[in-house]
């Protein structure tokens, strides 16, 4: 690991370019990397230039740099100097053969991944793999490929490998299951009150199918069945017993948001909480200096098994580029 501590947190900015005092307190404390968001991207050459001034602040060139842009309702990209991209459900709505649709949906994300590998985006959260259902808020809807789990995980795949082969490395998400959510978590907490045994027969088994990919993203989904206090990201049982055991996955952990009001307690809390129960990363996604310098008091580096997972997604990414 680099000499200098790297801190478990992925942090947001509010402009397009990295002001002093934030540069300051970037190079103090060393994040893990950052998220770019619509408000950080305007054309190209602004981006290469932000992308180039976080590895100058933390003299790091393995610092992650993520994306949220999945296509559809979910691009950061600005039009025009960039394809708008379909919603993964319209991908499989074009039709054809399952092996079609696996080719249309890899050729997709191989030409946005190499979009952003141009920009110097290491990560992009995608793909999403939560199952599409009916009658639950659209806070997921189109952004699902479809409701059957064997499908979903096909189609996740051959997004992930998309990705990869372009240079990303792909992020699934929202471990272990978002597609039931009757609410949106960005303003209350979604609780989903089916069984450990119906849930790991459907929302549960993408994942499980999809475990060797090298990062996810939790979702703040209450499962009351699994753990009757706190939501899957701040949820020990749920990361250990559901998503490391269960599913299987090995890989990078980072939270969603940590700013969405399906969860309690302060940042900090939330920050310490998560990081206790057992995810690799806290994102912090945006907010004042301030708020960040508080977010950061008393942290611990980013531990040797995190770490390991970081590199072994690196590994993964490499041999994806070079197949």
């Amino acid at each position: 690991m680099d000499k200098k501590p790297v801190l478990p947190i992925i942090f947001g900015i509010p402009g397009l370019e990295i002001e002093k005092e934030w540069a300051d307190f970037f190079q103090k404390v060393s994040p893990f990397g950052f998220i770019l968001f619509a408000r950080n991207l305007k054309e190209p050459k602004q981006i290469m230039r932000l992308v180039q001034q976080f590895h100058e602040v933390c003299d790091r060139e393995d610092l992650a740099i993520l994306i949220d842009e999945e296509g559809g309702r979910v691009q950061r990209l600005p039009q025009p100097n960039w394809k708008r991209y379909p919603s993964a459900r319209s991908l499989v709505e074009d039709g054809g053969t399952e092996e079609k649709i696996q080719q249309r949906i890899h050729q997709n994300y191989w030409q946005l991944g190499k979009g952003l590998k141009e920009l110097g985006i290491t990560v992009d959260a995608a793909p999403v793999a939560d199952l599409l259902i009916p009658d639950a808020h659209d806070v997921i809807g189109d952004r699902a490929f479809a409701s059957d789990p064997q499908d979903v995980a096909a189609f996740a795949r051959a997004c992930a490998n998309g990705l990869g082969e372009a240079g990303v490395i792909p992020t699934v998400k929202h471990l272990p299951g978002y597609g039931r959510a009757a609410v949106d978590p960005h303003e209350e907490l979604p609780i989903v009150r089916e069984t450990e045994d119906f849930l790991k027969k459907s929302d549960f088994l993408p994942f499980q199918m999809l475990a060797d990919l090298p990062w996810g993203m939790t979702s703040h989904l209450l499962f009351p069945e699994l753990d009757d206090k706190w939501p899957a990201t701040l949820s020990k049982k749920i990361i250990s017993d559901i998503i490391r055991d269960w599913i299987g996955f090995k890989g990078v952990l980072v939270t969603d948001c940590l700013f969405m009001k399906a969860l309690s307690g302060t940042m900090p809390e939330r920050i310490q909480r998560c990081l206790e129960v057992g995810c690799d990363l806290a994102l912090h996604s945006h907010g004042e200096l301030a708020d960040l310098e508080k977010a950061v008091v008393g942290m611990q580096p980013i531990s040797d098994l995190s770490w390991e997972r970081w590199e072994k997604s690196l590994d993964w990414v490499n041999e994806k580029t070079n197949s």
